[in-house]
């Protein structure tokens, strides 16, 4: 009896584990119905958006196209950049620059020479180009007009978005993720991811970009060109038999030389089948790189170039070569000859344009030729390398020594900005402030420098020795953007003028690490200016007439004789001219001054800075255009209000 009893309880127990197995089973089975019917509403709320406002939903994408269509030009026109940064001028040594002015437009270089004479690369990658096409897209999606569908009663709802960006060689592919809501009349839809194709072959013309870009850093196949365009246009090296002197005018030579590279640098293309070689002459135009679409070379004599010529007698105006002969006693038998040469160097920058009609990449690079030769191949894409070449040491790359920076205003209130420490010719990344101070890591390295930027304030530099010194504060000048007037005898100017301020110490001596800010109206009326002592130059030129007429100059010296005398040292003396045109300077000096004067922050701040100055009298001859300078010198600036 005890047994069976055992047995129907534990079937009673078997029978209750079944029924709770049968309950879970129901309650998974509604659990995963309700997750499903959740997950089928929300894909319909989302993807399946009614009829009566999918034209909504179509119109943002459509805008989304259209915007990622703009950035792409712009990409493409700049080199691959949307945000070319602030402009870097050059100097006198390179007058490149960070950009290129084409059309109006600045076109970072992706090869250039600082400066300073350090070869700078700057050549985005596609990511980089990805990311700021994304940038300008979200920037552009505010300009997507929703006022037709408002009339037609919707309400539109556009929440934050983001963008991903994919450019491939033929389209590119655009993902915003923008929680985007519409209604009317009770009714609404939501949708949150858009996806949109653009048709593009920005991505191919970018491969190819970079290809022929690799191509000239390795080879610098522009070099050669440049190399036997030099030694065609203009005198390099050779002999000529004469006695007298072999002269040419620089300027001719310089301006000969600019107008054939901008002829045959525009003759170069890559192979392709977008044109015809007419002649085995055309072909050494054609470089050793295929491509299927059109590559051109750009240059202009017009834009920013280095020529600099050094022989035994070469000055701005002529280059001269002597003859030779009496020293070998060739002069006995009536025989002179003159060799020369003559050493360039040359820097000029070529655009390199990929593609045609709308679909254009383009790039600049700066061609170098030092002392006739072109500079070292680089095999590096990403390396700061010297004037000629040579690979410089990554000195940021060793960051030792512990650096405290403190920023300020004039009123002692904390300003946040970035930092960087010059260590030779790099400029190492220290960071951010916060709070007005920066504890960062920075190389050993003797007279370096410090060097702040903070938005609204006047960049300044400081002297810094980072194997002694910690701890560094800066008083930042708040900078004030202000247009200039020019007033000359009370009337406002009718010619160009140019204003310069030079940043004074307390002793009227220009600031050796101070600034120089100038504008040139009615162009550029509009500068940027702190609170400070400055040397203020005004400069008003207008009409004039002076003309200078056509002259001559003769130059004498000796010479062999030929024949007998000439064989025992007998000399001559032989003379040539050179004739000067007829000039016309139709533009002089008509007004202006110099003063010291302190500006202050108030005179600053309306907006508006007149400079008033006086006139000088129409120039009507040389004596009279010299008599101008020299009362300029003796006219001031006076700061003042109409």
């Amino acid at each position: 009896m005890m047994e069976y009893s055992c047995l129907q309880s534990g079937r009673r127990d078997l029978s209750r584990r079944g029924q709770v197995t049968i309950f879970v089973l129901v309650a998974l089975v509604i659990v995963a119905g309700v997750v499903v019917l959740f997950l089928v509403t929300d894909k319909l709320s989302v993807d399946e958006v009614p009829g009566e406002f999918a034209e909504v939903y179509a119109y943002y994408e459509s805008c989304i196209a259209e915007q990622t269509g703009l950035a792409l030009k712009v990409a493409g026109v700049q080199g691959g950049r949307i945000d070319t940064g602030a402009y870097e001028p050059g100097s006198s040594f390179a007058p490149f620059g960070n950009q290129l002015d084409f059309l109006g437009v600045g076109v970072p270089y992706w090869f250039t020479v600082s400066g300073n004479g350090v070869v700078k690369e700057n050549v985005p990658t596609l990511s980089k180009v990805e990311q700021e096409v994304g940038e300008a897209l979200l920037s552009g999606l505010a300009h997507c007009d929703f006022s037709r569908f408002a009339a037609q009663g919707f309400v539109v709802e556009v929440g934050s978005s983001t963008a991903k960006v994919s450019i491939q060689p033929q389209h590119v592919g655009v993902e915003v993720r923008s929680d985007m809501r519409v209604a009317r009349e009770g009714a609404s839809a939501r949708r949150t991811d858009h996806e949109v194709e653009v048709q593009s072959s920005l991505g191919a013309l970018y491969t190819v970009a970079r290809e022929v870009y690799g191509k000239q850093l390795e080879q610098a196949f522009l070099e050669e060109y440049a190399i036997d365009v030099l030694r065609l246009y203009a005198p390099v090296d050779g002999v000529k038999i004469q006695c007298a002197p072999e002269i040419w005018e620089s300027q001719e030579v310089v301006d000969e030389l600019l107008s054939g590279l901008e002829a045959n640098v525009r003759a170069l293309k890559v192979k392709g089948d977008w044109y015809d070689v007419q002649d085995k002459e055309d072909e050494y135009f054609v470089l050793d790189y295929e491509s299927d679409v059109p590559v051109r070379f750009l240059t202009s004599k017009t834009w920013p170039s280095k020529v600099e010529i050094v022989g035994d007698r070469v000055d701005e105006f002529s280059m001269v070569a002597e003859p030779l002969g009496a020293e070998q006693g060739l002069g006995a038998f009536g025989f002179c000859y003159v060799p020369y040469h003559f050493v360039y160097d040359l820097l000029f920058p070529v655009l390199i344009q990929v593609g045609e009609g709308e679909e254009l990449f383009q790039f600049p690079v700066v061609v170098v030729i030092d002392n006739n030769v072109a500079r070292n191949s680089l095999f590096s894409e990403t390396v700061d390398v010297d004037y000629l070449g040579r690979e410089q040491p990554d000195v940021c790359g060793f960051r030792t020594q512990d650096v405290e920076v403190h920023l300020f205003d004039t009123q002692l209130q904390s300003v946040d900005g970035d930092v960087g420490f010059v260590c030779f010719d790099q400029v190492c990344d220290l960071g951010s402030t916060s709070g007005g101070v920066l504890r960062a890591k920075a190389p050993a390295c003797v007279n370096g420098q410090l060097r702040v930027r903070a938005e609204g304030y006047v960049d300044q530099t400081q002297a810094f020795s980072s194997n002694r010194e910690q701890f560094a504060e800066f008083i930042l000048d708040r900078e004030h953007e202000v247009s200039l007037e020019v007033l000359v005898s009370g009337s406002p100017v009718e010619g160009d003028v140019l204003v310069s301020f030079v940043e004074l110490d307390l002793e009227g001596e220009a600031k050796v690490q101070g600034r120089t800010v100038s504008a040139v109206l009615p162009e550029v009326s509009q500068i940027k200016l702190s609170e400070g002592f400055y040397r203020v130059s005004v400069q008003a030129y207008g009409g004039s007439e002076v003309r200078l007429p056509k002259s001559s100059k003769t130059q004498c010296q000796e010479v062999a004789r030929s024949g007998l005398f000439g064989f025992f040292g007998g000399t001559k003396e032989e003379c040539f001219t050179m004739e000067i045109p007829e000039m016309v300077i139709d533009r002089a000096l008509r007004g202006g001054g110099e003063s010291e004067v302190f500006v202050f922050a108030d005179d600053l701040a309306t907006g508006r800075l007149v400079l008033r100055v006086d006139a000088l009298p129409l120039p009507t001859s040389l004596d009279q255009l010299q008599e101008n300078y020299e009362a300029f010198s003796l006219l001031g600036v006076d700061l003042g209000e109409i």
